[in-house]
């Protein structure tokens, strides 16, 4: 059901762009946003890339159309769901500020002003001087705690979310596989290695994990090359995996994906192990 969704985003972003005259060239050229991208948010496959890069992209997106990029998120969160957004209420910050504003306020204003009378104005005002007191205490004790029990505790490391303008700029050096290293060259191998080699004909995102180490990563560039040598096995995740040929030690592998589409796979020296779609 999320898929019918998101299909149905995907459809209302491109009609949205398609009729304030914007091309998918433009869109690149002011946010660098590539063009596989762009196209994958049009025809919904979301899945292509990990959910914080493609709600950067989706943001970028939305504003270079002239839509409201934060109510777009928020109907991506609802289709990813499997919720209708049309049948949710779709708010604006404004908006939610607006009615997260306490009935009870406007509530209390009125009774006061219905009950005020000159002989228990003083009582009145004395009462609320001492639930301000009340308060502030409150307030005091709750810092302190905070402070000891939470703040002193923990270590001086602070972990921020990175934002998603960040993400957009730091996607070409952080994960990108520069031009200039189309190609690499395996480093000479123990007599228990293999060496996997991941040629991409198209932009893929790619994510691996080489034995028991820490998974890691990438996104490949069209016409570029990257090698990985392992001891035991491989744990590969494909988002593109259209756009991909494999080698195990220089022998072309029998693999066949779908563009667009994710595939996992295992691999160890003698080849293929498992796979599977996402």
């Amino acid at each position: 059901m999320s898929r019918e969704f998101l299909k149905k985003l995907s459809e209302e972003l491109k009609e949205a762009r398609v009729e304030k005259g914007f091309t998918l060239e433009q869109i690149y050229g002011r946010t660098r946003i590539d063009i596989k991208f762009l196209q994958a948010i049009e025809t919904g496959h979301f899945d292509i890339m990990p959910e914080v890069y493609m709600k950067a992209f989706i943001k970028e997106y939305a504003a270079f159309i002239d839509l409201d990029a934060d109510a777009v998120l928020r109907k991506f969160e609802l289709a990813r769901q499997g919720k209708n957004y049309n049948e949710e209420e779709i708010k604006t910050d404004e908006e939610e500020k607006e009615t997260a504003k306490p009935e009870s306020e406007s509530k209390v204003f009125d009774s006061s002003v219905e009950n005020f009378t000159p002989n228990n104005y003083s009582s009145t005002q004395e009462k609320n001087n001492n639930l301000v007191f009340v308060i502030i205490g409150i307030v005091i004790i709750i810092i302190v705690a905070v402070y000891f029990f939470f703040i002193r505790s923990t270590s001086d490391e602070i972990i921020i979310e990175t934002p998603y303008e960040e993400i957009i700029k730091d996607q070409e050096s952080r994960y990108e596989v520069k031009e200039e290293l189309k190609k690499e060259t395996p480093a000479e191998l123990d007599d228990e290695q293999f060496v996997l080699r991941i040629d991409a004909a198209d932009t893929s995102w790619i994510k691996i994990i080489v034995d028991n180490d820490a998974g890691k990563e990438y996104i490949l560039n069209p016409r570029s090359t990257k090698n990985f040598e392992a001891n035991s096995e491989i744990n590969l995740t494909l988002g593109n995996s259209g756009g991909i040929t494999l080698y195990l030690n220089e022998e072309k592998l029998n693999f066949s994906g779908t563009k667009g589409r994710v595939r996992n796979l295992k691999i160890n020296e003698n080849g293929i192990l498992s796979q599977k779609n996402n």
